[in-house]
């Protein structure tokens, strides 16, 4: 009996700042224009690349998936012959490179997530990557302000949030294109939308006696957009009397598919990319 998968995957939120195109199409369009362009360097000679592009329907919903590549970029002509001990020439044909290696992605256009899979071999693409790569190449696909955010976990936000006591708050994010799951998030995504604030970086003080009130809208909903569109840091005393600091950028949200006999994968990696949003 074959041995069941299990898969861990990472997402990247990719935000599109102009409502005109915040468009399952436009962000489809972007993926696919991705695959013609070269790959970019993204530490060292490393380079990384989407060299795979298809549709697939999961659970009725449009996707994409593919494969990321990546590999090591030579530019040096000066070469080691170990047995001659000397130097010598390689004629290595122009566009081949060595150490590539890849990983697989799944992107749902419609809540403009990436999800890439963990791949456990040494030098494979990993999200961090993937994510700077992103940064860096959107910008020959698409004319426009957006924001590339690794969605960090659920469980982080809400340390800070049900925290007894919120010393200092420091929040970077910007707005989702209605992408939120909270009265209190739709409520602040609003406020920088009407205001056409697309970037907010905010440092919060409490005193020694009024400390901030992690209940409030203000907050709760901030933090809550910078899980997926930015990143906090906080001093607090969590509600077992441990102070401790928190960054939420140390804790990337992770999703674990376990394959089974109840359900199709896909549907189990369905179930696991709704739970990264």
């Amino acid at each position: 009996m074959p041995r069941k998968r299990t898969e861990i995957y990472h997402c990247i939120n990719i935000s599109l700042l102009n409502s005109k195109d915040n468009e399952a199409s436009v962000y489809s369009d972007i993926i696919y224009k991705l695959r013609e362009l070269e790959a970019v360097k993204v530490y060292g000679n490393d380079c990384i690349k989407i060299r795979t592009v298809s549709p697939i329907k999961i659970k009725e919903k449009d996707f994409l998936r593919g494969k990321i590549t990546k590999y090591t970029k030579l530019e040096s002509e000066q070469w080691f012959d170990e047995d001659k001990n000397e130097g010598t020439t390689v004629n290595v044909p122009d566009g081949v490179h060595p150490n590539m290696i890849e990983t697989d992605y799944y992107f749902w256009p419609e809540k403009h997530k990436l999800y890439i899979k963990r791949n456990n071999e040494s030098g494979s693409p990993t999200f961090n990557q993937v994510a700077r790569y992103l940064e860096i190449i959107i910008a020959k696909a698409f004319k426009g302000d957006y924001n590339i955010t690794i969605v960090q976990s659920k469980d982080s936000i809400e340390l800070i949030i049900d925290a007894k006591e919120i010393y200092t708050l420091d929040f970077e994010l910007s707005y989702t294109n209605s992408d939120t799951d909270s009265e209190a998030e739709e409520m602040m995504d609003g406020y920088y939308k009407s205001a056409n604030i697309t970037e907010i970086k905010s440092t919060l003080r409490s005193t020694s006696d009024n400390k901030i009130n992690g209940e409030s809208d203000f907050i709760v909903g901030n933090l809550r957009l910078a899980r997926k569109t930015g990143n906090a840091k906080a001093r607090v005393e969590s509600k077992d009397g441990t102070k401790m600091k928190v960054n939420t950028k140390n804790h990337p949200a992770i999703g674990k598919a376990k394959e089974t006999d109840d359900e199709p994968f896909l549907t189990t990696l369905y179930n696991i990319f709704i739970n990264l949003i």
